[in-house]
């Protein structure tokens, strides 16, 4: 199963669909705490979570400093290390900043990738590739 938190649910539809035609499960969460609440009770089912970097913090991320839901991916993401190494974890942001990306640089199961590079199918593509076989 694949994850996508987005705020921008509209804008991730095609997206969505195209990892659905692919033959990829797919949820979208719109909201970091409903997106935190399924994946605490289903990370054993997922396989990769796609995360936006800019979206509103939530409650569960009100005592966290996001940058004003700058950063609130980022914050999700550790969220998600806390509990699972292996789940594979995409960002994938319009947010371009070469400082946001360098925090990833270490962990192998985790990709930055800008939204505006990549079409729905080349989306498709690198996610064939990262999950492997």
């Amino acid at each position: 199963m694949i994850l996508i938190i987005d705020d921008q649910v509209r804008e991730m539809n095609s997206y969505t669909l195209e990892l659905e035609l692919s033959g990829y499960e797919v949820l979208c969460k719109s909201s970091v705490d409903e997106a935190w609440l399924y994946f605490e009770n289903n990370s054993n089912h997922i396989e990769l979570c796609i995360i936006d970097l800019m979206m509103p913090s939530g409650s569960i991320f009100k005592d966290t400093d996001t940058q004003k839901g700058l950063r609130t991916g980022i914050s999700f993401y550790r969220k998600v290390r806390e509990i699972s190494t292996e789940c594979a974890i995409i960002i994938f942001t319009k947010f371009s900043e070469m400082s946001a990306s360098k925090g990833f640089e270490h962990d192998k199961k985790c990709l930055y990738l800008g939204k505006e590079g990549y079409l729905p199918f080349e989306l498709v593509e690198v996610v064939r590739k990262f999950l492997g076989p």
